[in-house]
C-alpha cells in the first residue's frame, strides 16, 4: 500500500467526506460542460455513484458514518453547483434563435439581461418569412409578482432594409421587482410560441436564490435514494456470501 493510500485511509473520516465532494462536483460539471448530448443527463446522476465507491476504497464501511456522511455530501455538492452554474449563466446574455416549421427564422433577446437598469428592451427579428405583412404576435413577461401582455398592436415594429421584422418593446424597469424573469412571443395567433429568460434583475446572488430551491431539493433526493439503494444491495451481497458453504479441503 503506497503512503498516499494509507494516509487516505487512516483519515478517511476527513479524506472521504472530500474526495466524495470534489468527484462529485467534477461529476456535475461535466454533464453540463461536456459536449456529452444525451449522456449529460446519465453523467448528472453520477454523485451518488462515484460517492459509494470512494466510501468503498478509502475504507469507510460503517453504515452508521455513510448515512450521516452522505446527506451532508450531497448538500454541499449541489449548493457548490449551484453557485458556480449560476455564475457561469448569469455572466453572459442568452439570446433565443429558433427556426419555425414554415422555415422562419425567430431571434429573440432581452437587454440589458443582467443587473440593474432603467429599463429593459425586448426585441425580436424575424427572417425569411414567406408572409412578413400578416405576421402578429403578443409578448408575455412573467416573473416574480409581475404578469405583463402587450399585443402587437401595442408593441413597436417596422421593417428593415433586409427585409427583417424587427419588433421591440422597452419595459420601465419599476415594473420588476427584484427576481428573474422569462419572456414568450406567441406568433400569428398560437402557430408558435418562443420563449427565453431574462431579465435577471439585481445581481448574482438573486439569479443563485432564484434556481437552489428548485436544483437542491429534487436532486438531494434522487442522490440520497440512489446512495441508499447501492449501499443496501451491496450489504445484502455481502451478507448473502457469509452464508455461502465453505468448500470441504481436499486431503
Amino acid at each position: 500500500m503506497s503512503d498516499i493510500k494509507k494516509l487516505i485511509i487512516d483519515n478517511n473520516r476527513y479524506t472521504t467526506p472530500l474526495l466524495s465532494i470534489l468527484f462529485s462536483i467534477l461529476a456535475v460539471m461535466a454533464a453540463f460542460y461536456l459536449p456529452l448530448g444525451s449522456y449529460g443527463g446519465i453523467v448528472l446522476f453520477l454523485p451518488p455513484v462515484v460517492t459509494f465507491f470512494t466510501m468503498h476504497y478509502t475504507g469507510f464501511y460503517r453504515l452508521k458514518l455513510r448515512l450521516l456522511a452522505s446527506p451532508l455530501v450531497f448538500l454541499v455538492v449541489l449548493m457548490i453547483s449551484v453557485v458556480v452554474l449560476s455564475h457561469s449563466y448569469y455572466t453572459i446574455d442568452h439570446p433565443v434563435s429558433v427556426q419555425l416549421n414554415d422555415g422562419t427564422n425567430i431571434y429573440a433577446s432581452v437587454t440589458p439581461f443582467k443587473g440593474t437598469a432603467t429599463s429593459y428592451n425586448f426585441t425580436m427579428y424575424v427572417s425569411n418569412s414567406s408572409d412578413i405583412s400578416n405576421f402578429t404576435t403578443t409578448l408575455q413577461i412573467f416573473g416574480p409578482s409581475t404578469n405583463i401582455t402587450m399585443t402587437y398592436s401595442e408593441l413597436g415594429h417596422y421593417v428593415a432594409s433586409n427585409g427583417t421584422l424587427v419588433v421591440y418593446h422597452n419595459v420601465p424597469a419599476n415594473n420588476f421587482p427584484n427576481g428573474v424573469f422569462g419572456y414568450t412571443y406567441a406568433i400569428n395567433n398560437g402557430y408558435a410560441n418562443v420563449s427565453g429568460n431574462g431579465p435577471v434583475r439585481g445581481g448574482e446572488l438573486v439569479l443563485t436564490a432564484a434556481i437552489m430551491p428548485g436544483f437542491v431539493l429534487p436532486y438531494f433526493i434522487y442522490y440520497e435514494l440512489l446512495f441508499l439503494l447501492g449501499v443496501f444491495i451491496a450489504r445484502s451481497i455481502s451478507h448473502s456470501r457469509s452464508y455461502d458453504p465453505v468448500p470441504p479441503k481436499k486431503e
